[in-house]
C-alpha cells in the first residue's frame, strides 16, 4: 500500500514539476520552489496553492531520499494528500477558462450621453450596479452605483439635477476603485481572480472586469465579471 501511494504521488508531483519546467521555460538548475514563486507571480497558481506545493516538495524530498524499511520508503502519502495533490495537477495542467465557467451573460452598455433617467431605469429594470459606458466603440468609463450616490449627495439642493444630467456628468464624480480592468478571451480562472484582488498603486481594487478578444478597451465587450461571479471561480479552482 505504502509503495502505491508513493508511486502515485511522484507521478504527480512530477507531472507539476516538469509543466511549471516547461511552462516557464526554467533551467534544469532553477529550484522547485522558485519554480512555484515564479508561477505564483503569473498567476498559474494561489498563494495557498503555492504554499501547499512546496510543503509537497518536502514529503517528495522524504520520499526519494530518505529512508527506506523492505524497500519501501518510511514516509507514507496520506489518501487526503493524494486526493489534493492529484487535484492541483489537474488544474494545473488544463487551468479552466473564466469564460467556461461563468454563464454567458451579454454586457449591457450606454453611451456617455445618456441621461442619467435613463441608466436609472436600467439599473432598476436589469438589477445592475456596474454599466460600462463606450463611446464610438471604446470604452471610456464606469458607471456605478456609488459614483452616483456621491454625485446625488454632492447636491442634494438642485431640484432639476436629474432633468439637466447625463451619464458624462455623472462619472466626474468616480473614485479610483470606480473602474474596471480588462482581460483576454482565454484568461484563466486563477489570473482573473487575482486580477480583481490587486489593488493599484494607490492601494484601489477594481470593482469589476471586462473580457475582450484580446484584452483591449476598444474591443467589443464579451463578459462583465463583477464580485457577484467570484463564488462560482473559486468553486472551479476547488482541489481540497
Amino acid at each position: 500500500m505504502t509503495a502505491h501511494r508513493a508511486t502515485t504521488f511522484l507521478a504527480a508531483f512530477n507531472d507539476i514539476e516538469q509543466h511549471l519546467r516547461s511552462t516557464l521555460n526554467a533551467k534544469n538548475s532553477d529550484s522547485f520552489w522558485w519554480l512555484v514563486d515564479r508561477a505564483r507571480d503569473k498567476h498559474f497558481l494561489s498563494g495557498k496553492q503555492a504554499e501547499a506545493l512546496k510543503d509537497f516538495s518536502n514529503l517528495r524530498n522524504a520520499i526519494a531520499h530518505g529512508r527506506y524499511f523492505d524497500s519501501e520508503p518510511i514516509a507514507e502519502p496520506h489518501e487526503a494528500v493524494l486526493r489534493q495533490i492529484s487535484a492541483l495537477r489537474d488544474i494545473l495542467l488544463t487551468p479552466p477558462d473564466t469564460l467556461r465557467i461563468l454563464q454567458p451573460r451579454p454586457v449591457f452598455t450606454l453611451p456617455s450621453s445618456t441621461s442619467i433617467l435613463d441608466a436609472f431605469n436600467v439599473i432598476k429594470d436589469e438589477d445592475f450596479s456596474q454599466i460600462p459606458i463606450y463611446d464610438e466603440g471604446s470604452y471610456t468609463a464606469l458607471l456605478t452605483t456609488n459614483t452616483i450616490a456621491r454625485w446625488v449627495a454632492a447636491d442634494l439642493s438642485d431640484n432639476h439635477l436629474l432633468d439637466a444630467a447625463d451619464i458624462a456628468d455623472i462619472v466626474k464624480f468616480k473614485e479610483p476603485s470606480d473602474r474596471a480592468i480588462f482581460l483576454a478571451r482565454r484568461v484563466s480562472v486563477q489570473e482573473t481572480m487575482d486580477r480583481l484582488s490587486e489593488p493599484d498603486s494607490q492601494g484601489h481594487r477594481p470593482c469589476a472586469a471586462i473580457i475582450t478578444e484580446h484584452g483591449k478597451p476598444n474591443e467589443k465587450p464579451l463578459r462583465l465579471v463583477t464580485p457577484a461571479d467570484l463564488p462560482a471561480l473559486f468553486d472551479a479552482l476547488e482541489w481540497e
